[in-house]
């Protein structure tokens, strides 16, 4: 479970304060009966951190600020991976003196490792995070090493995001936040435990407030509320769409087939069987079909292109999807042919030449 709170500047200006009010804090959080796991981040993973530009040391800036890979950065606390339940894989986690001079490290997860740094070892590296446009009397940013790798937490998927080329976990404690995300890990009851958190927040701090309190659960929820709403809607009206055009395709095709039914008692009459009269049916009934997916299908496609920043967790010309439209069309199609056709070979010849 979590919820936030944002340090006023004008009471907490300098880091020094505000690493002196969450020092207070998380050992009075870690002591609430029931309280597993506690930890204070700037944000959740898998809900979209804040991205950031990186460089890395050894390799050549490059030139211009989007070439640089780009990662979901989020400082953490220690306590954060046991908090949050990522698994640490290799290396090692936070220490409570993690992020102080002479001991600026990161974590990154499997994803970085793999895009970054493709067939090498990073832990050891060293990493750092630049300013875009950094002020003219700040500091030079911080080489900071990497010390492990922890298991990749996929966000939720965005409409257009672009991922980024994976996550890092950096101390706190080098760059205390203002605002917080507060973590807790506990089997009792989530309501309970909120209220303790917001007890233990105000006993040191009377007049700071938390907010945003949900559960994890509450957030993906939230998180995904418009996708699924907006997903089912997109849902009924394109079914809607796949009946009736499954219909109409029907309707046409067998009509087209019953006004044949002359035709084929003639054919039957000079020595057509059923098999050969099912066939010429069904090759002319195909025939049409190929000529109308073609074309629907470069449609859809080009249409389809409209929904590209609509669309989360799946692409706009995903293979899947037209390839199991196009052959429920065709199926529809054969049948439609087939079973007048099937039909019209029950009918007396005789009978068929006189209509």
């Amino acid at each position: 479970m979590t919820m936030r709170l944002m340090l006023p500047s004008v009471k907490y200006p300098t880091p020094a304060q505000r690493m002196a009010f969450y020092d207070q804090l998380a050992p009075r959080l870690a002591a609430i009966p029931g309280a597993e796991a506690v930890a204070i981040a700037t944000a959740m993973p898998g809900f979209g951190p804040p991205r950031q530009r990186i460089e890395i040391d050894g390799r050549p800036v490059p030139p211009t600020w989007e070439e640089r890979p780009e990662v979901a950065a989020i400082a953490v606390s220690a306590g954060f991976f046991r908090s949050t339940g990522i698994d640490i894989l290799r290396g090692r986690d936070f220490t409570d003196t993690d992020g102080t001079p002479g001991s600026e490290v990161m974590v990154v997860d499997q994803q970085f490792a793999a895009q970054v740094f493709p067939g090498e070892d990073p832990i050891g590296r060293r990493v750092r995070l630049p300013a875009r446009t950094p002020a003219a009397d700040a500091p030079p940013p911080v080489w900071r090493t990497i010390v492990g790798i922890s298991r990749t937490i996929e966000d939720i998927p965005q409409p257009g995001a672009t991922k980024p080329a994976g996550s890092i976990f950096v101390p706190y404690r080098q760059e205390p936040p203002s605002g917080a995300a507060l973590i807790v890990r506990s089997r009792v009851d989530p309501a309970a435990m909120m209220n303790a958190v917001r007890r233990e927040v105000q006993a040191v701090d009377p007049d700071q407030p938390v907010f945003t309190v949900q559960t994890v659960e509450q957030m993906q929820a939230q998180a995904t509320w418009p996708y699924r709403i907006f997903g089912t809607l997109f849902a009924v009206f394109a079914l809607i769409a796949l009946v009736l055009s499954a219909v109409g395709l029907y309707a046409v095709m067998a009509y087209s087939v019953t006004q044949r039914t002359a035709e084929i008692g003639v054919r039957m009459a000079l020595g057509a069987d059923r098999r050969q009269i099912s066939w010429l049916v069904l090759r002319r009934g195909l025939l049409q079909l190929g000529i109308g997916l073609t074309l629907g299908l470069a449609g859809a496609y080009g249409l389809s292109q409209a929904l590209t920043e609509l669309l989360a967790g799946i692409s706009p010309t995903d293979p899947v999807t037209f390839a199991s439209i196009t052959v429920l069309l065709a199926s529809v199609a054969a049948a439609a042919c087939l079973i007048p056709a099937r039909r019209a070979t029950r009918v007396d010849p005789l009978v068929a030449l006189r209509e």
